[in-house]
């Protein structure tokens, strides 16, 4: 019994040790004002998480401000309380019959709206076709950059410089996107002072490494992410233009809809003519420029012909005193014979 006694007892004594050591160190770490282990793992942070009962924002280790304009509801996020970010673009095709004029017209239109070019493509001027009496049709491309504040206006502004043969519009709504990626941002912000302050009370160097290399990290995602919501912001600000001009020597007739059956045999025969007039007028176009060159073939070819008859005639003349000598050759050799 008295051995029992003294094993219990001999137990508790060595807890008590074990447990006065812990705590004389934890008392020396925080003495130091600076309680951070000595091989630190730094893992990527958390997402940060909006927590709905008490309005900010969790990223897993210390709580960060909401973004202004931001509010809670019961389980969502309210979007009626800041500014919707949303991207507009549009692609229009015009044809015209007065090419430098249109194009005068867009740049002036461009200007009206405060907007500018971001880039310009003209093509199908040649100068060599030009020189041979043939004027070749034209084509443009342009991409613009107008103040959203105009955009549906400026697209309505087009069929004033030519004829609008197709146009679409479309957009895109980022501001989930956008207000996420600026508290992520925010998050990382809060993140590169608390490191920065833990670097000035790091008193070794593996530490001072560590902390860097995430500091190195945290930097470069607030860069990216600033970067990001630079160009949304202009996208938003600046709407996309996409414009095609296309010179035309005609401009389409857009039919009516509901005609009748001889009004739309009447339309096809009208296109029909003018189809035949254009080819004529192509046809005689083309005669009168290739007559000089047709001359000199006509030239070359007569007197082809005539050397050819002259050759044939010739060969002719010979058969003929040929035969006619070899006929009097008989007649001679069977008198002779006889």
């Amino acid at each position: 019994m008295k051995k029992r006694f003294s094993l219990i007892l001999a137990l508790i004594v060595i807890a008590a040790l074990l447990a006065s050591c812990a705590s004389g160190s934890y008392k020396s770490a925080e003495s130091t004002g600076y309680a951070y282990p000595t091989e630190p793992s730094y893992a990527p942070e958390p997402e940060a998480q909006y927590d709905y009962d008490y309005g900010y924002y969790e990223n897993g280790y210390e709580s960060v401000d909401m973004p202004e304009g931001f509010t809670a509801t019961s389980g969502t996020s309210a979007n009626t309380d800041f500014a919707e970010k949303m991207i507009y673009s549009a692609s229009v095709t015009l044809e015209t019959t007065e090419f430098e004029k249109t194009l005068d017209s867009l740049n002036a239109l461009i200007s009206s709206y405060g907007g500018f070019i971001e880039s310009s493509y003209v093509t199908g001027q040649s100068y060599s076709l030009k020189w041979n009496n043939y004027d070749p049709l034209r084509s443009a491309e342009y991409v613009i950059r107008v103040p959203s504040t105009g955009f549906k206006s400026m697209i309505n502004d087009f069929s004033g410089i030519g004829n609008v043969t197709e146009q679409r519009d479309w957009a895109e709504n980022i501001t989930e996107q956008f207000y996420d990626s600026q508290s992520r941002l925010n998050t990382l912000k809060v993140e590169e002072e608390r490191l920065l302050a833990m670097l000035e009370k790091a008193d070794n160097v593996t530490d001072m490494i560590d902390l860097e290399a995430r500091l190195s990290e945290v930097r470069y995602n607030i860069e990216s992410v600033t970067s990001r919501l630079r160009n949304w912001q202009n996208q938003v600000d600046y709407s996309t233009v996409t414009v095609n001009i296309t010179e035309v020597k005609e401009l389409t007739t857009i039919v009516e809809p509901q005609r009748t059956y001889w009004e739309e045999i009447g339309d096809g025969l009208a296109a029909s003519l003018r189809g035949v007039w254009s080819f004529l007028k192509g046809a005689f176009k083309w005669l009168i420029v290739a007559l000089p060159v047709l001359a000199i073939l006509g030239v070359i070819a007569v007197i082809t012909i005539v050397i050819i008859k002259l050759a044939t005639r010739s060969s002719r003349k010979k058969r003929k005193a040929a035969a006619e000598a070899m006929a009097q050759n008989r007649e001679q050799n069977e008198a002779n014979g006889k």
